[in-house]
C-alpha cells in the first residue's frame, strides 16, 4: 500500500532520482543534492532569468532605449514575429495535446504485431506468454546458465 510519504516522494523526487540512478552507471557518483537542484531550484532560476531577459532594455543605434524582447539582434519585425510565433505554436501544440489528445490520434503509429487484448483471448495470450517464458527458461537450463 502507498503511504503519504511514498506519494510525496513520487510527486516531488521520484523521476529525478530515477534519472540520477541511470546516470550514475555511466558518469559515476552524482550527489542527491544535484537531483534536488535539478528538480526544485534550477527551473525557477531559469524562469526568473527568462523574465528578466524579456523585460530587459538596450540602447539602439540612434540612442533610444528599446526592449530587448521583440528586437533581437536588430532583425526586421517580420523575423521577430516569426520567431515569437514559432514559440507560441510550439506552446499551442503542447497545450492542445493535453486538452484534446484525440486530435493527435491520426499521428499514432499502429504496431501490426501487437495482439489486441479482450476478454475472449486473455487466457490465450497469458498461456502463450507462459509458454514463451518456459521455453526461454528451458533453453537457459540446457545451456547451464541457470545452474
Amino acid at each position: 500500500t502507498l503511504t503519504w510519504s511514498d506519494m510525496l516522494f513520487d510527486l516531488t523526487m521520484s523521476n529525478v532520482m530515477k534519472l540520477r540512478e541511470d546516470l550514475v552507471s555511466s558518469v559515476g557518483h552524482i550527489p542527491v543534492a544535484w537531483a534536488f537542484l535539478i528538480r526544485h531550484f534550477i527551473p525557477q532560476v531559469l524562469l526568473i532569468l527568462f523574465f528578466l531577459g524579456a523585460d530587459a532594455t538596450t540602447i539602439d543605434e540612434e540612442g533610444n532605449e528599446v526592449k530587448v524582447f521583440g528586437s533581437y539582434g536588430g532583425y526586421a519585425t517580420t523575423y521577430q514575429v516569426l520567431g515569437i510565433l514559432t514559440v507560441v505554436f510550439a506552446g499551442f501544440l503542447v497545450v492542445s495535446s493535453l486538452v484534446f489528445p484525440q486530435l493527435y490520434e491520426a499521428l499514432e503509429t499502429v504496431d501490426e504485431t501487437e495482439t489486441k487484448v479482450d476478454e475472449n483471448n486473455i487466457d490465450e495470450i497469458e498461456m502463450a506468454e507462459k509458454d514463451q517464458v518456459d521455453d526461454i527458461g528451458n533453453e537457459q537450463l540446457s545451456k547451464g546458465e541457470l545452474a
